[in-house]
């Protein structure tokens, strides 16, 4: 990795001679940004956040020695090397009291500046792996406290943090790829938004990010912030920021009880709905009273509901049995993964009758393959169903588009191939989206015979050519 460095004199020939006077890329640092004066050094610095900073003493506005002392007491723990066209010593005893590194002479001295970026590179290096095993150690500390698994020999001060708040809550959060990195980044916009840097600590076990929750305050906040984190969904595809929270609980032996909680939700996410971003215990007991079904929906039912629907062109009735679709499998007692196979299935029975009653149109299906893949790949109950109406739809409008049938004519087409179902003239009005009244006189009307009469004579009909 490459250390960055903002290099800051108020003359522009002496900046670029600074970019060029040595091979910055080979002593390991890239040039981040430019400052011609101290106070945009102490604006860059915020903005750009410089490991090492080269900074000129005669500046206007603020010279470089008083920048250095600013950028100091405003918590500023990288490198500075001033440059100065002075050699007098009080400039120099004034620049190491401001914390600088390095007093470097102009004109500098081309391997008088590879030795201090070497020197700078080094101490570097070592800060950054001592950061990484601090890191790491509090990481375990603190994921050993979430769990429940005692550190006898630890000290949670050494770590930078306490466990002497008035209440306590773990929280689960989902965010697109569930990296090391961007929960850092969340723990950071948490910190802000939630009364401060020692609301929140931050451990990752599992490859998930564990947020605790320290005090009333920020745990009463939590909810409200969810939409604050929506920047660091991936793209519109990705599912929305989801946060499981566990029991608020008083004492902080009772930390792992939240995190149980936690985890429990978060194993539940499957079956949230589009808008449902944020679940905690307290919310879950209110809906307690909401029982799982342990029976599975009936995939019989639901493909030959859906194939009429379809075949029919009724899309609002395609709508309508997605969406009870949805409402048996949110409470049925199964797996995502059961869920992801019984929808599959549908599309691919729906595929294959539709195949077989329309050979004449060329309608474009995926693979069973290609429709297994799809479903398995899409991470929430909601957009699963999203994607097959979408598909349901597709085809409906394809069968409808393909054919130049009179309405009563796609009635009757439809009962020549199903009449050997039980076939009801108010279910076969429904599907159609007519009245059954209406439906029965038309029927007569263009066949000549009434609804059941017409039926009875196919299944007759049928019957003798087993003879």
């Amino acid at each position: 990795m490459n250390w960055k460095v903002l290099i800051a004199d108020d003359e522009a020939a002496v900046r670029e001679g600074l970019k060029t006077i040595i091979d910055w890329n080979a002593c390991g640092f890239e040039i981040c940004g430019e400052a011609s004066n101290g106070i945009e050094v102490v604006q860059k610095t915020s903005e750009l956040g410089p490991d090492l900073i080269m900074l000129d003493v005669k500046m206007p506005k603020m010279n470089g020695i008083d920048a250095a002392k600013q950028l100091r007491e405003s918590g500023y723990s990288g490198s500075i090397i001033i440059l100065s066209g002075y050699s007098d010593f009080s400039f120099a005893q004034s620049a190491i009291s401001s914390g600088v590194d390095y007093y470097l002479l102009k004109p500098i001295d081309e391997d008088e500046l590879i030795l201090a970026a070497s020197n700078v590179r080094k101490k570097l290096e070592n800060k950054h792996r001592q950061s990484a095993y601090l890191a790491r150690a509090k990481n375990t500390f603190l994921a050993d406290i979430i769990r429940g698994i005692s550190s006898e020999n630890s000290d949670e001060s050494s770590f930078g943090f306490s466990l002497s708040a008035d209440a306590y809550q773990v929280a689960i959060i989902e965010a697109k790829g569930n990296s090391e990195h961007e929960m850092e980044d969340i723990c950071l916009v948490l910190k802000r938004l939630l009364c401060g840097s020692t609301a929140v600590d931050m451990a990752f076990i599992h490859e998930r990010g564990v947020f605790l929750i320290k005090g009333l305050e920020a745990i009463k906040k939590l909810p409200s912030v969810v939409k604050n984190l929506e920047k660091y969904t991936r793209d519109e595809n990705s599912p929305p920021i989801f946060i499981a929270a566990g029991r608020i609980v008083d004492n902080a032996k009772d930390i792992p009880l939240s995190y149980e909680d936690a985890l429990s939700i978060d194993k539940k996410r499957f079956f949230c709905d589009e808008n449902q971003q944020y679940v905690s215990h307290e919310i879950l007991k209110l809906a307690s009273g909401i029982k799982e079904s342990n029976s599975k929906p009936d995939i019989n039912k639901y493909a030959d509901e859906l194939l009429g629907y379809i075949e029919a062109s009724n899309t609002d009735e395609i709508g309508l049995a997605m969406g009870r679709l949805y409402d048996d499998l949110r409470f049925v007692n199964l797996s995502p993964e059961s869920i992801r196979s019984f929808l599959s299935n549908i599309y691919i029975r729906i595929k294959t009758k539709i195949n077989e009653n329309h050979r004449h149109l060329s309608i474009n299906f995926p693979s069973d393959e290609e429709i297994i893949s799809t479903v398995c790949g899409i991470p929430l109950l909601y957009k699963i169903l999203q994607y097959l109406k979408g598909e349901f739809l597709r085809i409906a409008e394809d069968i409808s588009a393909s054919s130049a049938q009179s309405s009563i004519n796609k009635v009757i087409n439809y009962v020549n191939r199903h009449y050997h179902d039980s076939l009801k003239l108010e279910t076969l009005a429904k599907t159609f989206g007519y009245n059954s009244t209406y439906l029965g006189k038309a029927f007569k009307n263009a066949t000549g015979e009434a609804f059941n009469l017409y039926i009875e004579k196919l299944r007759v009909e049928e019957a003798k050519s087993f003879f």
